[in-house]
């Protein structure tokens, strides 16, 4: 009996249309437009964030290794936290193809080797629904995938505790880059207008050779350029190009430092440095220096020997706001307990605010009835309780110093000094 045989089917062929779709679902994940990732945060941001309510609100911190073989899997563990994260969506009411939806701009930093390249601290993403957003913290913090009402910030307070927190100028004549660090580390800080190095900001064509210094015919910020030979006139020329060089750089920081003060770490070889400093109009200049080239360390380095300069400075702000709380206790403007912290917050009245760095708070603020309920243990429905004084206390520019429990000037997880004690909290 013979058999009857159908049409041949080519497999190569069969498969195009697969590979075809494949190809096209590559093509939209990798169209889906780039997150952009903040350094920074400004208090009515966190203020707002906080203010958010819904049932399906992501919090994600993870802590990112350096640049290596462990850095390498820093996107397989942004997955498998996405993962979870998807799963606590659906499991908090939100549909799966939604929780996809909102997942899928995050999804896209999986193969972002642009992203991966040179992170280290931690990656932060406060997600909903409606909106995404991501930052970046020189730290590391712990890592933790949290759906709730409200988003998690108490880790992000870093970018806000001006307290412990300083700027690291480093400067050399091929760059000048500015970063903002704190204990856990430095984050690079784009300034509009800020020189990139010698040459471009005073249009000069350097050529060094032997004792020959070679300077362009044009005019640098206004004033005509030195042509020069021989050993003396170089010494003269190139200080002043350097005096004029570092006066624009001030010139370009000022508003940018000055909206945040800190104290001012300037990395530079010993001489350079002593040029800035009298060219210098930041008041917290930290007069030591970091007198090296800065072209010659890692961002590791810089921050260890920066903080070294800087701790000492710190800690003469937090002694001292200890010493004032210490004083305000007899005229009523310290407060020890919680509850009347958190009215108080709530109000703007706080100027300085001192929390337990580990401890935890919880309860609830009736923002209506303008009461507060303090729990010993989590309850559902509770807030972290100095998460949100902190917030409250940042929001209406006063200062928050995160300090160890043993450092604390009471014995509570906060204390604070209000800013006037003649209205009732």
């Amino acid at each position: 009996m013979q058999r009857h045989k159908g049409p041949r089917i080519d497999s190569r062929r069969s498969s195009w249309p697969r590979v075809a779709a494949r190809r096209q679902q590559t093509r939209t994940i990798r169209s889906v437009p780039s997150i952009p990732i903040s350094t920074s945060l400004r208090p009515s941001e966190l203020r707002e964030l906080m203010s958010e309510r819904s049932e399906q609100r992501l919090s994600l911190y993870m802590p990112l290794h350096a640049p290596g073989v462990e850095g390498q899997q820093n996107a397989i563990r942004l997955k498998n936290l996405l993962r979870e994260a998807q799963w606590q969506l659906a499991a908090h009411g939100l549909r799966p193809t939604d929780a996809r939806a909102m997942l899928k701009p995050l999804r896209s930093l999986q193969t972002n080797a642009t992203f991966w390249r040179q992170k280290e601290g931690s990656l932060v993403v406060l997600a909903s629904p409606a909106s995404v957003r991501c930052f970046h913290l020189p730290h590391a913090v712990a890592e933790q995938v949290h759906v709730g009402r409200r988003f998690v910030v108490r880790p992000l307070l870093a970018l806000l505790d001006q307290s412990r927190c300083y700027w690291l100028l480093a400067i050399s004549q091929n760059s000048v880059r500015l970063f903002r660090g704190n204990a856990g580390g430095i984050g690079p800080v784009e300034v509009e207008g800020l020189p990139r190095d010698l040459k471009s900001t005073l249009n000069l064509d350097v050529s060094i050779s032997g004792d020959q210094v070679h300077s362009a015919t044009h005019e640098p910020l206004g004033k005509q350029a030195a042509v020069f030979h021989g050993q003396g006139g170089q010494v003269d020329t190139r200080k002043e190009e350097l005096t004029e060089f570092f006066r624009a750089i001030d010139s370009a920081l000022h508003d940018t430092l000055a909206a945040t003060p800190a104290p001012l770490v300037v990395a530079c070889v010993q001489y350079e440095f002593a040029l800035y400093r009298k060219v210098n109009t930041f008041p917290e200049l930290v007069h030591e220096g970091l007198t090296s080239n800065a072209e010659h360390l890692s961002l590791k380095e810089m921050h260890a020997r920066a903080w070294q300069l800087v701790e000492p400075h710190l800690d003469q702000a937090r002694h001292a706001a200890v010493a004032r709380y210490i004083r305000s206790i007899a005229n009523g403007n310290a407060l020890p307990h919680l509850a009347e912290i958190v009215a108080a917050a709530q109000n703007g009245k706080i100027d300085t605010l001192f929390i337990a760095r580990d401890a935890a708070a919880w309860g609830i603020y009736d923002p209506d009835k303008r009461t507060v309920e303090v729990h010993n243990e989590r309850m559902p429905g509770d807030d972290d309780l100095l998460e949100l004084v902190a917030v409250e206390t940042l929001a209406h520019h006063g200062k928050v110093y995160s300090v160890p429990a043993e450092a604390m000037p009471s014995s509570g997880p906060a204390s604070a000094i209000v800013r006037y004690s003649s209205l009732p909290v």
